[in-house]
């Protein structure tokens, strides 16, 4: 599977380049995410070996357990990742179209905020 992405000034690329599909979506609802992106996150995942970013992302640890990374320019929300880890979670945003992905899953649904509700018929799990 090849795909490529970009930030929102088109300042940050990246491609992922791997032999397996990128895993259908994972929705996380926990609450930081939602001030990370503006809602929940949409995110698919991939090893670090596969992504290759042209640009510099700015990385902000967010927790003792994980990273972010964002677009210094225009402040597009671009990966995540568990410190340490062995997977790149790439906001499906950023993604170039089209993806072919679906929703795999909900997490942290235990902290949704109470403004929208999860109608499709993917797993929910209340955390991760």
């Amino acid at each position: 599977m090849n795909a490529t992405g970009r930030c929102l000034c088109g300042s940050v690329t990246y491609r992922i380049d791997s032999e397996d599909p990128l895993p259908a979506v994972t929705l996380c609802h926990c609450s930081q995410c939602a001030r990370w992106t503006g809602s929940m996150a949409a995110l698919t995942a991939c090893r670090p070996s596969e992504l290759t970013v042209t640009g510099d992302p700015v990385w902000f640890q967010s927790s003792s357990e994980a990273k972010r990374a964002f677009c210094p320019i225009c402040g597009a929300s671009l990966f995540w990742q568990a410190d340490p880890g062995n997977r790149v979670y790439v906001t499906i945003g950023t993604l170039d179209p089209p993806t072919g992905l679906t929703i795999g899953e909900h997490i942290h649904v235990a902290d949704k905020p109470d403004w929208y509700d999860i109608l499709d018929p993917a797993p929910q799990r209340l955390a991760e």
